[in-house]
């Protein structure tokens, strides 16, 4: 009877653990999935950003170059 009731206890435990196993995999895969999504997310909105930045940004628009040959120095700025 104590085999019998071992044994019942060990086939249950391999069947929980078989029947986890390819939940486990499922959910890695959903986290790999889910985590490729959110740096691809992250690059989008860091380039959204870096395009709103060039268009209306009046430092990135104007080039300042600052002469100090003479005393007084000349501020030049040239525009593209």
């Amino acid at each position: 009877m104590y085999r019998v009731l071992s044994s019942i206890q060990s086939a249950k435990a391999s069947h929980a653990q078989l029947s986890d196993m390819p939940l486990r995999r499922d959910t890695q895969a959903l986290r790999l999935i889910a985590s490729i999504s959110l740096i691809q997310r992250r690059e989008k909105v860091l380039l959204m950003k870096e395009k709103a930045s060039s268009r209306s940004g009046f430092l990135l628009s104007t080039h300042v170059v600052l002469k100090t040959r003479h005393v007084n120095p000349n501020i030049h700025v040239r525009r593209y």
